[in-house]
């Protein structure tokens, strides 16, 4: 076996080479075997993964190879590092990716030109936790209408995936991790994709908050896309309640914005010279947020919070129908606590730059009103109580909504701290007993589940044990 690892170069990485005389098919001479080549991916600074390719030698001395060619098995992979397997029946590559923190093996086809792989296996355990991959933030829905809890998670690199529960709601027993689809291919968001120009962005990452609501009214869910960049994307679900499948990608545009090629260059000639997270003063929404959804003025039609595009404050954009019918949505007003304070960053008392925010809307004391669970990212402990989650607490109506003071989350007394990135709740009953309990995950994506009565409880519970009776 020989292994292949990527090093660091004072640009990005350097690329080894790997000849493998043994596996690959060579030419009848014997005397041109191919190599293969982790190739990064772009010019970006954040690298979680190189595309795998094959080169073939042409001359010995000086070593000479033709033109980097991807593999096709692993086009769409991040893989990270390489074993070539060449003894046994079955030769092949065990490759680690390191978008997903997948082991798979891949096992050699047969071909004259000998550049063939087919996936074979992954490599698993039933006693592992389980690991998504980079900062697959959670959010607990019902995927498949069959009264289970499923788990729909996003991830830093871009695609949204679905966990289905082919278990119970309390003993839940999940499935692989599923890529989700629109017209047939999986659904991903990245800088580079939205905005023309930013190939070379030095962060080309997709940030993407999922959240499975019926955004339009016609009884079934579709799939919301916030995502690192200052635009809303959703997806319609043109399947069945049981069955979701999705349509093309639509935006979410309030009522005076418009989206055109040239706005979206601007953007694009915007984020070259500088950085996602500086306010653009011609755009509604701020960046890398995961908006919360929720009928916030009891009219029937589905809203949306998030943050507004320059102030960096908390919106309310309420859906309505105009006068043909057709659903819109009209433009952000603020909201506030019961102080008068509008909701930002600035309520929890944040003292250091942090990177981004997200909002899940719940009834978390089942009162009839929506509450607000807020997450703030990256402020290393220099928020109220040292936290990152805090619940907004509505004190208002059904129809006009206002919050109580931010309220930090903590498990048996000790405020909830997981991560630098999040760590971006899923909010839901989890464990049957029909209250809300929350799910959170680090960069990692290994997943922590906090009970609703731990998270009520000021201290853990404490037991005394009497003399032994004997009877």
């Amino acid at each position: 076996m020989k292994l292949i690892m990527p090093g660091k170069s004072s640009k990005t990485f350097f690329t080894l080479l790997a000849l493998c005389t043994s596996l690959f098919a060579a030419e009848p001479s014997g005397r041109n075997p191919y190599a293969l080549k982790l190739t990064p991916r772009g010019n970006g600074q954040y690298i979680f993964g190189k595309y795998l390719t094959w080169q073939k030698r042409l001359s010995e001395s000086p070593p000479d190879y033709t033109p980097s060619q991807p593999l096709k098995a692993f086009r769409d992979l991040w893989a990270i590092s390489l074993l070539a397997v060449h003894d046994g029946p079955l030769r092949g590559l065990i490759v680690q990716l390191g978008a997903w923190q997948d082991t798979a093996f891949f096992i050699h086809t047969p071909h004259r030109d000998g550049r063939y792989f087919t996936f074979l296996a992954k490599a698993t355990s039933i006693s592992a936790v389980m690991g998504l991959g980079d900062q697959a933030w959670p959010y607990i829905c019902d995927w498949d209408d069959d009264g289970d809890w499923d788990m729909l998670i996003g991830g830093g690199i871009g695609w949204p995936r679905i966990l289905v529960n082919h278990g119970t709601h309390s003993r839940p027993a999940f499935a692989e991790a599923q890529n989700i689809l629109s017209q047939g291919r999986p659904i991903r968001i990245r800088m580079s994709q939205v905005f023309p120009g930013c190939e070379d962005y030095k962060h080309d990452m997709g940030y993407t908050y999922p959240k499975f609501i019926d955004w339009d009214g016609d009884g079934r869910k579709d799939l919301m896309l916030p995502n690192i960049t200052n635009r809303i994307f959703w997806y319609k679900n043109i399947g069945t309640k049981k069955t979701p499948k999705f349509g093309p990608r639509r935006q979410i545009l309030p009522d005076g914005y418009t989206e055109t090629d040239e706005t979206l260059a601007v953007t694009g000639q915007y984020l070259m010279a500088n950085w996602e997270g500086e306010p653009q003063a011609d755009q509604p929404f701020w960046w890398r947020t995961g908006a919360g959804f929720a009928d916030f003025n009891n009219d029937g039609l589905m809203d949306m919070i998030t943050l507004d595009g320059f102030s960096r404050e908390l919106q309310l954009f309420r859906q309505y129908q105009d006068d043909t019918g057709r659903l819109r949505l009209k433009e952000g007003r603020e909201l506030k606590l019961t102080d008068g304070r509008v909701i930002s960053e600035k309520v929890v008392d944040r003292r250091k730059k942090h990177w981004t925010e997200s909002f899940q809307c719940c009834d978390w004391d089942n009162d009839g009103l929506i509450d607000i669970m807020y997450s703030l990212a990256g402020g290393h402990g220099n928020m109220q109580d040292g936290g990152s989650i805090y619940l907004l607490r509505n004190t208002g109506t059904k129809k006009d909504p206002v919050f109580d003071k931010p309220r930090t989350m903590s498990c048996f007394g000790s405020p909830i701290m997981i991560t630098s990135h999040g760590p971006h709740p899923g909010v839901g009953d989890i464990n049957g007993d029909g209250k809300p309990d929350i799910l959170t995950c680090h960069e990692d994506s290994i997943y922590a589940f906090f009970s609703h009565i731990a998270l009520e409880m000021p201290n853990r519970p404490r037991y005394r044990l009497s003399q032994l009776i004997n009877k």
